[in-house]
């Protein structure tokens, strides 16, 4: 044994068969805890850890990761002798309650993603008990959790989203000093694409939609999801008339939704051939120094879904799920088939790899094609096509420019409007003009 260690010891009562673990405390004194009637094993594994605490509270020894985690779920009784002698620090017995409120206060997303996360607050904290200690909680518990929510009827995705949700407020309070495990850490989130909410909606239908409008600014809201692929609300309504360059055929799009990543506080969108016509209809019934593209429809207090809904409804059709998110959605998924990923990436604005989990879709237009023509032939005829058609697609990109242009539409080269061209032959890509 080293020149002044220390060795906790076990003693037991003959007359009651009761067992006490002496230690000595950070003053020197000799104390001891009492475990009562013990089996000798567990009372030797405690005194192992009393002993590795006495000793680092002298500084000869560093308290291993085993003896922390004994120490987090050591009775509170043994636990507060501990601190009493210096030998662990005082436990802070956090709530959930407490963790999810730090958590929502320190929240660095957009405040309509903080009412999004509401939902899987009010879960946690109805399952598990706003007193329940985070440090008490187990992996098990976690399980349990979602096992319950799979039981509510839950879809999949939703599921995963509460679950990773937690574990990211776990692992805050972990960096907090709340807890020192992650309970959420092995619990299976599972997968947040919901193929069966995805809809395409097509050309014929958002034509029917956009008769519908009660007025131009509707219409160009439409036009902005689902031919132009913006984010609605968020990108809808912060689009300015100064971000239009007529003569470029392209516009800026403020990305709010990943302004805080480096590189994409904003993109560029070509002005498609089928929202042309509805965003010049907007210019020319807009008031004189109109700053943004939609005006009447700003108010916070305003419902976009609600009345989207009737308008779908007086379209003769039934309300789609994720009525904006399938707009984009759509327009992603017929910008990919005609001008490839990597435009539409950069267009439409996010990951390669999100496209492919939450927004590009299969198309009726995909299984007739597939029905009617052979690739085995297109491959054997033209082997080289594909990279001749990338070419040929990439020349579709315009250069991002750092000059700001006139935005006037009088230099806008003409562009019929949407109903006086003619539906392209189903090919290469879903039924759709102007592409």
């Amino acid at each position: 044994m080293e020149m002044g260690r220390s060795m906790a010891t076990i003693s037991t009562s003959e007359e009651h068969e009761t067992i006490r673990i002496f230690f000595r405390a950070r003053d020197g004194s000799r104390q001891a805890i009492y475990l009562g009637k013990v089996r000798r094993a567990l009372a030797e594994r405690v005194r192992s850890r009393v002993e590795e605490l006495e000793n680092a509270a002298m500084g000869l020894d560093v308290v291993s990761r085993e003896t922390l985690r004994w120490l987090r779920d050591v009775p509170d009784l043994i636990h507060g002798k501990l601190e009493k002698f210096g030998l662990a620090d005082a436990r802070r017995r956090a709530t959930l309650k407490e963790l999810l409120d730090a958590c929502f206060k320190h929240l660095e997303v957009k405040p309509i993603t903080s009412l999004g996360y509401e939902a899987t607050r009010k879960a946690m904290l109805s399952f598990f008990g706003e007193r329940c200690l985070v440090g008490r909680i187990r992996p098990l518990d976690c399980e349990e959790w979602r096992t319950s929510l799979k039981a509510a009827g839950l879809a999949e995705a939703t599921i995963s989203k509460r679950i990773k949700l937690g574990r990211q407020f776990f692992k805050k309070g972990i960096t907090w000093k709340m807890l020192m495990e992650n309970p959420f850490a092995g619990v299976k989130a599972g997968s947040q694409m919901n193929r069966a909410r995805q809809r395409f909606i097509s050309l014929a239908d958002s034509l029917k939609v956009l008769d519908a409008c009660p007025d131009v600014e509707w219409q160009v809201i439409f036009a902005l999801a689902r031919f132009g692929g913006l984010r609605c609300p968020s990108e809808v309504l912060s689009l300015r008339w100064s971000d239009v360059d007529w003569s470029g055929e392209q516009f800026r799009v403020k990305c709010s939704k990943t302004e805080r990543h480096s590189g994409h506080e904003e993109r560029w969108t070509p002005i498609f051939c089928e929202l042309k016509p509805y965003l010049l209809k907007a210019f020319h019934a807009a008031e004189e120094g109109a700053e943004f593209v939609v005006t009447r429809y700003r108010d916070g207090g305003v419902n976009l879904r609600t009345q989207f809904k009737r308008i779908i409804v007086k379209a003769g059709l039934l309300p789609w799920p994720k009525l904006f998110q399938n707009l984009r959605a759509t327009r992603a998924t017929e910008v990919e088939r005609v001008f490839g990923s990597h435009l539409e990436s950069v267009w439409i604005g996010h990951s390669a790899r999100v496209a492919e989990d939450h927004y590009l879709q299969v198309t009726e237009a995909d299984y007739k094609r597939a029905a009617a023509e052979s690739a085995a032939e297109k491959v054997t005829q033209n082997p080289t096509q594909h990279g001749v058609e990338m070419t040929r697609m990439s020349s579709h990109a315009s250069e991002e420019s750092d000059s700001q242009v006139e935005s006037t539409p009088e230099d806008a080269n003409s562009c019929e409007t949407v109903r006086n061209e003619s539906i392209a032959a189903t090919g290469l890509e879903p039924v759709t003009r102007g592409l």
